[in-house]
């Protein structure tokens, strides 16, 4: 039975299958999990000692990562989600997009706080969605959710 897939399965099974899927990415926290594909990214913060963020390259090189998802099945659509407004092309690649906070400007948690309301208001009625994130609070809104390593995994296993 599908239940006894793995979120990583079910993700190949739909994928594979050429349904609808989105898949919602809290880029920074995939960033900071995943570091073997991010850490030659990582800008020690000019305010924060010993906190480090990710810029424009590290950006660039998440959407590439995913860009032939869509390639690959074009209703998959794929979208990043960061906390901050400096992006520089939202639309980097087709079927993939960057959301920039919305709904609370200022403070951590503003790709959550997105996400959150994303997954309410814009899900796609024939598409399944998919959540890659570490954080609680977002993981509970569906079942779907994967840890970043897993669809780092995943990101591999599709190439």
């Amino acid at each position: 039975s599908t239940e006894r897939l793995s979120v990583r399965a079910r993700l190949a099974r739909e994928f594979h299958a050429r349904h609808g899927i989105d898949i919602f990415i809290d880029a920074y926290n995939f960033m900071h999990t995943v570091q073997q594909h991010f850490s030659r990214f990582a800008r020690e913060s000019k305010h924060n000692k010993g906190k480090y963020s990710f810029g424009q390259d590290a950006r660039d090189h998440l959407a590439s990562m995913v860009k032939s998802l869509h390639e690959m099945n074009v209703g998959c659509r794929v979208l990043i989600f960061l906390d901050g407004i400096n992006v520089d092309d939202l639309k980097p690649f087709p079927g993939v997009k960057f959301i920039l906070p919305s709904q609370q400007k200022f403070g951590f948690g503003q790709a959550d706080e997105e996400i959150l309301h994303y997954v309410k208001l814009n899900r796609r009625p024939d598409a399944k969605t998919f959540v890659v994130t570490n954080d609680k609070a977002v993981q509970q809104l569906s079942d779907m959710h994967l840890s970043p390593g897993e669809f780092a995994t995943f990101l591999v296993e599709v190439a």
